[in-house]
């Protein structure tokens, strides 16, 4: 059964696309304008669903360009199983949405994958500079809050996808506390020679809980920062409060643990 639905697949998607057809049948959600030199380009999301809740507004399953009067599909969500919307902001490149230089011949433009119920999922759709015409779609499973251009290419913030929620009441230094695993924001960079990278500083910089920590170096010692890899090996964390007297106490984990408050690398404060 799964052999045939693959090559009904494979057949049905071989098949050419009738653009203009496509396009008479399809409903606008959102549009911007991008422009790098004397080239210019519109990029459009649209969909198929005329009527949607008032949430799905700015998404669609076909993301268009315009090198001409005849519209083309960008190479990303072949299979239309994906939604996207694009991010609001005016860059340089773009009206409507973020753009960024990342390279000295390519520019990233920046799609949101709906990830419904939690935080949208980034994509990049690289653009070359020389002849702006669109090359690879970098789909990623980074969860974005924020975005900005940083150095020679871009940077964000991540947060991972939670597994369900752990809390529960516990005793640390014979203080009672109420605890809950919350997500560890990860700052990471992109540009088109080095692809994607954790900045352990920025990470540091911009983390609410930094009072627990002396530095930075203190702060990667805790976090497991593996200077080889790049990464941080310990992503789980655990807040513990006791609002009464004033008590706080965080634990990085490498995995999901049964927390009972006796574990030894709690920091409090």
């Amino acid at each position: 059964m799964n052999i045939l639905l693959l090559l009904f697949l494979s057949w049905a998607f071989a098949e050419p696309i009738n653009m203009r057809d496509l396009m008479e049948k399809s409903y606008i959600r959102d549009s911007t304008y991008c422009e790098l030199g004397q080239e210019r380009t519109q990029i459009q999301i649209r969909t198929m669903n005329h009527k949607s809740d008032p949430g799905d507004q700015k998404y669609g399953e076909y993301v268009f360009y315009f090198p001409n009067v005849m519209p083309k599909l960008f190479d990303l969500n072949r299979d239309h199983f994906s939604t996207y919307r694009l991010v609001h902001g005016e860059s340089s490149i773009c009206t409507k949405t973020l753009g960024f230089k990342v390279g000295p011949n390519h520019v990233a433009i920046v799609l949101l994958r709906e990830n419904n119920p939690e935080k949208d999922k980034l994509t990049l759709q690289l653009f070359n500079t020389s002849t702006f015409s669109p090359e690879d779609a970098l789909e990623t499973n980074y969860q974005i809050e924020t975005i900005k251009s940083f150095e020679d290419g871009l940077i964000f913030n991540s947060f991972p996808e939670r597994r369900g929620l752990d809390m529960g009441k516990i005793t640390i230094q014979d203080v009672p506390t109420t605890y809950q695993d919350r997500g560890f924001p990860q700052w990471i960079k992109y540009n088109f020679k080095n692809g994607f990278t954790v900045v352990p500083e920025m990470t540091f910089e911009k983390f609410e809980l930094k009072h627990h920590f002396q530095d930075l170096k203190e702060f990667k010692l805790v976090t497991g920062w593996d200077e080889k890899d790049k990464k941080f090996k310990k992503t789980i964390l655990y807040v513990a409060v006791n609002h009464g007297v004033k008590k706080e106490c965080i634990l990085f984990s490498e995995e999901k643990i049964k927390v009972t408050g006796a574990e030894a690398d709690w920091r409090c404060r």
